[in-house]
């Protein structure tokens, strides 16, 4: 198992890691492919990468390298390998490997899986820094998302999250 940065849409694993972009996201929670090509290619604090499980594609892992802190953006592991504990490994390394605090988005815990989710990343050392949220939005016309920020760290500034969002959204 292994992460591949995709720097282009001619990378070999591209087709496959945008469609399961598409298919675990809601049109709310991701840009469309002409924006996130954009992001891809232009932003050098964005790094698009590919889970790779021998030499077949397994998850897409994006995520913001910015100075203070770093935030995971969107992370999904391929519908026909999820419950193998792929996504947990992959999270281990990463939060093991980091020598920042890492932040991530999540759904409020209004459903079962958005609980599941808030409680798979407590169990790789993950806490609830913010639970008054909104996610700005990623396309004009949509309405800000509220959400939780959980990170590795119990302290986020106003100033990391002001960087995140002007960075990731824009605004």
């Amino acid at each position: 198992m292994g992460l591949t940065e995709i720097k282009n849409i001619n990378d070999r694993f591209f087709g496959e890691l945008y469609d399961l972009y598409e298919k675990a996201f809601p049109v709310t929670e991701r840009r469309d492919k002409d924006a996130f090509v954009e992001k891809m290619l232009h932003e050098p604090r964005f790094h698009c990468m590919a889970l790779v499980l021998e030499t077949n594609f397994a998850g897409l892992f994006t995520y913001w390298d910015f100075t203070t802190f770093l935030y995971v953006e969107h992370f999904a592991i391929s519908e026909k390998l999820r419950g193998n504990n792929l996504g947990g490994r992959l999270l281990s390394q990463f939060v093991q490997e980091s020598a920042l605090p890492i932040v991530l988005e999540v759904e409020t815990p209004e459903t079962f899986v958005a609980k599941r989710r808030i409680a798979f990343y407590e169990r790789y050392g993950f806490q609830i820094v913010r639970n008054d949220y909104m996610q700005p939005p990623y396309n004009k016309g949509d309405m800000p998302v509220p959400m939780y920020l959980m990170s590795t760290s119990d302290v986020i500034t106003d100033g990391q999250i002001s960087e995140l969002q002007q960075a990731v959204y824009g605004v």
